[in-house]
């Protein structure tokens, strides 16, 4: 490899990964992560690689959700309960990170309380 080409190739490696986002270590969790009391009875463990359970009843796909206005975490949980139903809730991470609070796809409350 000739010297203008190592140049070349060192100076794009570094702009390129100069504006690239940092991303976040392995290591850091995401603050939803843990156990749960669902809608006032279910234990539900959310996990950190993004699925949650409510052991013998429902599973679920879970994203952070971002509006680019506020610093709020909100979050959408995809279910699917045994016997096929689907539900989608869109709840809200209180600053303490001890509640949650949304709607479902009918626009009806659902919330939680942190066990762990």
């Amino acid at each position: 490899m000739n010297r203008l080409t190592f140049f070349l190739t060192v100076a794009f490696t570094f702009f390129v990964t100069a504006w690239l986002p940092a991303q976040e270590p392995a290591s850091k969790t995401d603050p939803i992560v843990g156990r749960w009391i669902w809608v006032g009875a279910r234990n539900v463990t959310i996990n950190a690689n993004g699925t949650a359970v409510q052991p013998g009843e429902a599973t679920a796909e879970w994203k952070l959700l971002h509006d680019g206005n506020t610093n709020e975490r909100k979050y959408e949980f995809i279910w699917s309960r045994n016997g096929g139903k689907t539900y989608i809730h869109t709840v809200v991470l209180s600053n303490d990170g001890q509640h949650l609070d949304g709607k479902n796809q009918v626009n009806q409350r659902v919330w939680a309380k942190r066990v762990n």
